[in-house]
C-alpha cells in the first residue's frame, strides 16, 4: 500500500507508513492469491494428480481448518481400497521404477533397477539359453520386488499371504515377459541343432535363429520342415507322421536327382564335399536313389524316429518334402556366443 504523503510502498497489512508515520487508507480492497496457472499446464496437472491417485498416494480435495468446531471444513482424502491400490500398484508397476520416478523415490532402489538392466541386457544377450533363462528369472525376481516393497508388502501381515502374493505376482510377469519377444520379433525364433556342418561352423547342440516365412530355398541352406505323413504302416494300419518339426538342410533342388552311396551325397552324379554337406547321423549306411519332381526338395533331416528305423525304406519319403512345408530358414549362428555371426553360403 503506498503512502500519500511520502510515497512509500508499504505492505498490505500496514496501517501506518513505515518512513513517515502517517495512516495509511486503502483505495480499495487488496486480493493477495497466488498467480493462476496457465491453461496449457491444467491438464498436466490434473493427469499427475489422477497418477499419485493411481499409485496409492494420499490426493488432497479439499482444505479447511482441523478443529472439531468446523467439521465440515475438516481435510477431506480419498484412498483407494486395499486390492484396489493393489492392482494400481501392480498396474503402474508393469514399468519397473515408474511408480518411484513418479513420486520421487528412485533414489531407493536405483542400485535394484540398475541389476534389473543388467539381468534384462545379459538374459536378451544369452536368450535360448540356460544362461539367457537364468537372467530373464532373476530379472523377472527384481521386477516383483520393486512393485511389492513399496506398499503391498507393509499391507501383507501374515507369510503365506505374502508367499502367495509374490508368486502369483513372478508368474504374472513371468507370462508378460514371455509375450514380449513375439511382439519385438515376430518373425524370429530359435532352434537347437542336432547336425553338424563344419564349413558353417555348426555343431551339433548349437542354438541356430531361424526367419519365418522361408526364403526361397537354395541348396545348403538349413531350414525348419513341419510334420507331414510319410507312409502307411501295413502292420497297423496307420499312417505314419512324424512328431513336431525338424531341422534340415537341403541338398536336393526340384528336378534332380539325389544319390546317397558311400555316405556322400550325389547330386545329377557330382559328389558333394561332406565338410559342406554332411551326411546325418540317421541316414549314414544307407543307400538312397530319388527324382524329386516340381517343387519338391531333398533335405537331410536328422529324424529319431524308431518306425523310420524299422522301416528304411520310408527314409527317401522322408527327406523329399514339399515346399509348402518349410516353414522357416536358418540365418545366423545364436550359440555359443564367440561364433555368433550369420550365416552365408557360398
Amino acid at each position: 500500500m503506498q503512502c500519500r504523503r511520502c510515497g512509500f510502498e508499504n505492505t498490505p497489512d500496514q496501517r501506518r507508513c513505515f518512513r513517515c508515520g502517517t495512516i495509511l487508507v486503502a483505495d480499495a480492497t487488496v486480493a493477495i492469491l497466488p498467480p493462476r496457472m496457465a491453461r496449457w499446464k491444467r491438464p498436466l496437472r490434473r493427469l499427475s494428480r489422477a497418477i499419485r491417485l493411481l499409485s496409492g498416494d494420499r490426493f488432497d480435495l479439499y482444505k479447511g481448518s482441523e478443529g472439531p468446531a468446523a467439521p465440515r471444513t475438516r481435510r477431506r482424502t480419498i484412498r483407494l481400497d486395499r486390492y484396489s491400490s493393489w492392482l494400481a500398484e501392480m498396474a503402474i508397476g508393469l514399468i519397473p521404477g515408474l511408480p518411484y520416478l513418479i513420486n520421487g523415490q528412485v533414489r531407493q532402489v536405483w542400485p535394484l533397477l540398475l541389476a534389473w538392466l543388467a539381468f534384462v541386457g545379459i538374459g536378451a544377450l544369452c536368450y535360448a539359453t540356460a544362461v539367457g533363462f537364468v537372467a530373464l528369472g532373476l530379472a523377472i525376481a527384481i521386477h516383483a520386488w520393486l512393485i511389492i516393497r513399496r506398499r503391498i508388502w507393509a499391507t501383507l501381515k501374515t507369510v503365506p499371504e505374502r508367499l502367495v502374493t509374490t508368486i502369483l505376482l513372478a508368474v504374472l510377469l513371468f507370462i508378460l515377459y514371455l509375450l514380449v519377444r513375439p511382439l519385438v520379433a515376430p518373425d524370429i525364433s530359435f532352434v537347437r541343432t542336432r547336425i553338424s556342418i563344419p564349413a558353417m561352423q555348426i555343431f551339433e547342440g548349437d542354438v541356430l535363429v531361424v526367419r519365418s516365412p522361408a526364403r526361397i530355398p537354395v541348396r545348403g541352406m538349413l531350414v525348419v520342415v513341419r510334420q507331414a505323413a510319410v507312409g502307411f504302416d501295413q502292420t497297423t494300419g496307420q499312417t505314419i507322421r512324424l512328431p513336431g518339426t525338424g531341422l534340415g538342410q537341403v541338398i536336393g533342388l526340384p528336378g534332380e536327382l539325389v544319390e546317397l552311396h558311400s555316405d556322400r551325397f550325389r547330386v545329377n552324379g557330382v559328389e558333394l564335399d561332406t565338410s559342406k554337406y554332411p551326411v546325418p547321423q540317421r541316414l549314414k549306411g544307407l543307400h538312397l536313389s530319388t527324382r524329386l519332381g516340381h517343387g519338391q526338395y531333398f533335405i537331410a533331416l536328422n529324424y529319431h524316429s524308431d518306425i523310420i528305423a524299422d522301416n528304411p525304406s520310408l527314409t527317401a519319403n522322408t527327406c523329399t518334402v514339399e515346399g509348402g512345408r518349410i516353414t522357416g530358414n536358418v540365418f545366423m549362428r545364436w550359440w555359443p556366443l564367440w561364433r555368433r555371426g550369420r550365416i552365408g553360403l557360398d
